[in-house]
């Protein structure tokens, strides 16, 4: 049997009046004179078991936590602490450097003099590379402006030069064309002498695709060619020749001495048709009767006596 303890209450909660008590059963409510026993009372006992064992409940719970918490706030206490002394260090150094708000104005105001005065140097070194540049640029425009010029020069130079070239090529081949067709006709191909060819870098001299003749012939092709190209320079004031020839050994190669006589007169004939200062030399044991006069021979004749040339 659950025995409930009423509450002793001195004053109503409603109207705040005194509450006297009219007997001392127990059996009966202080302040509503109800009975205490029966079901009404045993599950009002109940009730509250059951409201203080949730209390009781949560309260552990909260004290679990609250456990919990101080563990976790003690595993950081360290961390913590040594934050704190840091931050007293900090402090101290603080302390001990203090400058006032005018100081701490004046620094940072020297911090962004000397920020502007870093990126006014750079902004000039930028200026004076952009002036350079600016040059170079200039320059590289007006050398490749010149480069253009003397491309386009040499280009001209090149084609003119190849343009005369042909000219000079094709002047001394018709002179030495019509030279080999008034030799004796001892050679067929110097008789037609259509198609001449030569090439200084080969060294070769071709008469209607043929380069090898007999001995005399060569000597005559050779002479030849060089009053040919005598000829052509009399007549092409841009040729590179001196209009100066010495040409020795005319009789050479076992000639027959009518056909030295020929060449000596195809030489005189050529020489004659000139209207510009040149010089032609001759040396020949056996000299024409056309070319043995005062005005053609220079010096005396060569003899078994006299076999020194004469100098005055």
């Amino acid at each position: 049997m659950v025995t409930l303890v009423p509450w002793q209450f001195n004053f109503c909660p409603c109207c705040l009046a005194e509450v006297k008590p009219l007997g001392q059963d127990a059996d009966t409510c202080v302040l509503c004179k109800s009975s205490l026993h029966g079901p009404s009372g045993e599950s009002q006992i109940l009730r509250m078991r059951n409201e203080l064992r949730i209390q009781l409940k949560e309260s552990k719970s909260l004290i679990d936590a609250r456990e919990a918490e101080v563990n976790i706030l003690r595993g950081t206490l360290p961390g913590q602490r040594q934050e704190m002394r840091s931050l007293e260090a900090k402090y101290v150094e603080a302390a001990a450097n203090w400058t006032s708000e005018i100081e701490f104005a004046l620094e940072n105001a020297t911090r962004e003099i000397g920020a502007l005065d870093a990126e006014i140097k750079a902004l000039y070194e930028n200026q004076q590379l952009a002036s350079v540049i600016k040059d170079l640029q200039a320059k590289r425009d007006e050398l490749t402006a010149k480069m253009r010029e003397l491309d386009t020069l040499i280009e001209t130079l090149t084609s003119s030069q190849d343009h005369r070239k042909r000219d000079v090529a094709l002047a001394i081949t018709r002179n030495l064309s019509r030279l080999l067709k008034q030799d004796l006709h001892r050679q067929a191909e110097f008789r037609t002498a259509e198609n001449v060819n030569f090439s200084f870098i080969d060294n070769l001299v071709t008469v209607d695709g043929s380069s090898k003749f007999s001995e005399s012939s060569t000597v005559v092709l050779r002479h030849l060619f060089h009053m040919a190209m005598l000829s052509a320079s009399t007549k092409i004031p841009e040729m590179r020749f001196p209009r100066f020839l010495m040409l020795d050994g005319i009789e050479d190669g076992g000639m027959e001495q009518a056909r030295a006589y020929r060449l000596q007169e195809i030489i005189l004939r050529e020489c004659l048709s000139y209207d510009v200062d040149y010089q032609v030399i001759i040396a020949t044991s056996q000299i024409a009767p056309e070319l043995d006069k005062p005005e053609y021979v220079a010096g005396r004749e060569t003899t078994e006596d006299l076999r020194a040339l004469e100098i005055r």
